[in-house]
C-alpha cells in the first residue's frame, strides 16, 4: 500500500503518465503542468471529465475511442491531453481530487464525459461529449472544433478592420456566446445594431440585460420599445421572443422569491392577449406553460384554467398528454 501510495504521488507531482507505447494518448493529471506544456508547445489542452468506475457513457468513450492507436495516432501529438476522474470506488489523491472539483465548478461541467477544449491562456474552444463513428470520425470532429475556432478569431479579428455583412456577425456572435466570451459577444452585438439584422441584436441585447436582472431599467426599456416598434405586428416573431425574456428573467426573480407566478407570468398573458389569435403555433404552449407555473405553485384553479386553454388550441397530437394533465390537476384540485 505504501508503495503504491508513492507511486499516485508522483503521478500528481510529475503531472503525467508516462507512454507505455507510441500508441497511446500520453495523460497529464496535473493541470497547471497541461497549461505550461500548452504555452511552450503551442497546443490546444483537452480536458476529459470522466467517471471511470461508474460511468458507463465515460468507459465506452474511453474504450472505443481515446484508448484506441488510431486515435493516438491522428490526434495524440496535437493536444495536451489532462484526465479529471471523478471515481466512486477507487481512491484518489486528495489534491487531485480539490483539482479536479474545482475545474469541473470553473468550466460548468454538468454531465459525464465532457470534452473542453481550451488554450493555453484558458480561453474555452468548445465542448464535446460521447459520439458514436469511432475514433477516426471523433478525431476528426476534434479537429474540425480547432478549424471553427480559428475561423472565428480571424473573422472576431477582420470585424475590427472591415465591416463584415450581418450574417457573418450573427455567427459570429452565437459562437462568442457559445464561447462564453461575454466582452466579444457584446461589441458584436453594437456592430450588428449598425447592420440589417438590427432586430436580432437589440433582441440580444435586450437579453443580456435581462438576464443580469436590469430589464426594467430605463435602457432596457428604450430597447424593447425599439423593438417592438421594428416589428409592431409580431410578423417575425420579435413580441413573442420579448415575452418570452422577461418570462425567462422574472421566473428566476420567482425563484428566488422576489415576485409571485402571477408577475412571472405576466409577459406570456400579455402577448396571448395581443397576438394570441394569429399565433396559433404557440398559444397552446404558452398556456402550458402558465399552467405549470401555477400548478408548481399550488394555485390548482389558475393551473386547470390555462390546461384547459392549452388544450382548445393544442394539435391532434398533444391532446391525450394535455387532457391527462387536466385530469390529474382536477383530481388534486378535489382532494
Amino acid at each position: 500500500m505504501r508503495k503504491w501510495l508513492c507511486l499516485l504521488s508522483l503521478c500528481f507531482l510529475t503531472g503525467y503518465v508516462a507512454k507505455t507505447d507510441a500508441t497511446q494518448i500520453s495523460w497529464n493529471t496535473n493541470y497547471e503542468d497541461a497549461l505550461d506544456q500548452s504555452k511552450s508547445l503551442n497546443k490546444p489542452v483537452i480536458l476529459f471529465f470522466t467517471g471511470s468506475d461508474w460511468c458507463g457513457a465515460c468507459q465506452k468513450l474511453d474504450h472505443e475511442v481515446l484508448n484506441t492507436p488510431e486515435f493516438a495516432d491522428k490526434v495524440g501529438n496535437k493536444f495536451i491531453f489532462v484526465l479529471l476522474d471523478f471515481p466512486l470506488y477507487k481512491p484518489a489523491d486528495p489534491r487531485t481530487t480539490d483539482q479536479n472539483r474545482r475545474l469541473q465548478k470553473k468550466f460548468n461541467i454538468k454531465a459525464f464525459p465532457t470534452l473542453v477544449i481550451i488554450d493555453g491562456n484558458e480561453q474555452e474552444i468548445g465542448t464535446t461529449g460521447y459520439r458514436s463513428g469511432g475514433p477516426r470520425a471523433y478525431a476528426d470532429h476534434l479537429l474540425e472544433m480547432i478549424r471553427e475556432y480559428g475561423q472565428y478569431q480571424q473573422k472576431l479579428s477582420s470585424a475590427e478592420r472591415k465591416p463584415l455583412s450581418s450574417t457573418d456577425l450573427k455567427s459570429l456572435y452565437l459562437k462568442a456566446s457559445e464561447l462564453k466570451r461575454t466582452q466579444e459577444a457584446d461589441k458584436l452585438v453594437s456592430l450588428g445594431m449598425a447592420s440589417d439584422e438590427k432586430v436580432f441584436f437589440l433582441l440580444e441585447k435586450f437579453r443580456g440585460l435581462a438576464a443580469q436582472g436590469e430589464f426594467n431599467t430605463s435602457q432596457a426599456q428604450m430597447i424593447k420599445k425599439e423593438i417592438q416598434s421594428l416589428d409592431p405586428n409580431n410578423e417575425k416573431e420579435t413580441q413573442y421572443e420579448l415575452a418570452m425574456i422577461e418570462y425567462e428573467a422574472l421566473s428566476d426573480e420567482m425563484l428566488k422569491g422576489k415576485v409571485s407566478a402571477e408577475k412571472a407570468v405576466l409577459p406570456l398573458v400579455q402577448y396571448l392577449k395581443k397576438f394570441g389569435k394569429q399565433d396559433k403555433e404557440n398559444v397552446w404552449k404558452l398556456h402550458m406553460t402558465i399552467s405549470q407555473v401555477f400548478l408548481d405553485k399550488n394555485k390548482l384553479q389558475q393551473a386547470l384554467d390555462h390546461a384547459r386553454a392549452s388544450y382548445e388550441s393544442a394539435p391532434e397530437s398533444v391532446r391525450q398528454e394535455i387532457a391527462t394533465a387536466i385530469r390529474n390537476i382536477q383530481t388534486t384540485l378535489n382532494k
